[in-house]
């Protein structure tokens, strides 16, 4: 797909970034693990890394650029890790590692060994019972790796005002995530590859 993207509309494949929701973010996952030189770095939402019995590709081993933007009251994908499922137990996709294991997996590989940076975004809409923090690691010549754990928030984006089903649970309306995402673009944009 990529090939073809960049052929026919010419895309820069020093620009491909891998983006997805659910199992959209288990996709980016699975490209930044196998294949990550065709990608400049990966986000995931609503979804972890899978657990070591649950993993089916093979890892390359090499730092990527990620951010996971994870909710606490996620009844989909546990933000504590543990058994992925849709529709109860007609619906299982195996188990996950928490949210704090997925990013840490990343931190680890990037080689960083600082503390990570945090940012709590203000309680703009106090009504949405929910609190996002961004815990990120940076460093000279590694590869910035984040989670965004949205407390109260559940399987959705956080967004001032979207909405979505019911039954994925509260939305966060405090920040708008695809403007988060969108400055880890450009940070990594900015950055030697």
């Amino acid at each position: 797909m990529l090939s073809y993207l960049q052929e026919e509309y010419r895309v820069d494949p020093a620009k491909v970034f891998a983006v997805g929701i659910s199992n959209g973010g288990h996709m980016a996952y699975r490209l930044a693990l196998e294949t990550p030189g065709l990608i400049r770095g990966a986000v995931a939402i609503a979804a972890s890394m899978p657990a070591d019995q649950n993993q089916n590709c093979e890892p390359s081993n090499e730092a990527v650029p990620v951010m996971i933007i994870n909710g606490s009251e996620d009844s989909i994908n546990p933000f504590e890790g543990g058994e992925v499922t849709l529709l109860g137990p007609w619906g299982t996709r195996g188990e996950v590692k928490s949210s704090a294991e997925s990013v840490e997996y990343w931190a680890a590989l990037a080689g960083h060994s600082n503390e990570p940076f945090e940012h709590r975004y203000p309680d703009a809409v106090t009504e949405d019972n929910s609190v996002a923090i961004h815990t990120v690691w940076t460093g000279e010549a590694r590869p910035e790796v984040g989670l965004i754990a949205v407390y109260g928030g559940g399987h959705t984006i956080p967004h001032p005002v979207a909405e979505f089903p019911r039954f994925l649970g509260p939305v966060n309306r405090d920040f708008v995530a695809v403007a988060e995402i969108w400055r880890f673009f450009e940070r990594e944009l900015g950055r030697p590859r």
